[in-house]
């Protein structure tokens, strides 16, 4: 699992996707907050590749709740505001309504 974030980053599978996702909330559950972030960015990254907006949003919102987790309000509010302007550009109620 530590190297699912490098090997994703090589290919385009949207499985290693899902564990990456997977993998870096249950570090941000278990406080490992540093790889949790470095993972996020990782799908973040990927996710811009495949120009996935919904994606992009969802990581950001999650980078959010991370930075909120972390105690740096500021760098959450960052990250929950890009994921809202792109909630709101598709149209995407759910995505506007996320509850971190």
């Amino acid at each position: 699992m530590v190297e699912a974030p490098y090997h994703a980053s090589k290919g385009r599978s949207s499985k290693l996707l899902e564990l990456i996702e997977y993998s870096s909330k249950f570090k941000t559950l278990w406080g490992y907050l540093d790889e949790a972030k470095e993972e996020f960015e990782v799908a973040l990254v990927l996710y811009q590749k495949k120009d996935d907006k919904k994606g992009i949003s969802y990581m950001q919102n999650e980078l959010g709740v991370l930075y909120q987790d972390w105690g740096k309000p500021e760098q959450a509010l960052e990250y929950y505001q890009q994921a809202l302007k792109i909630a709101e550009e598709l149209k995407d109620i759910r995505g506007k309504a996320i509850d971190p």
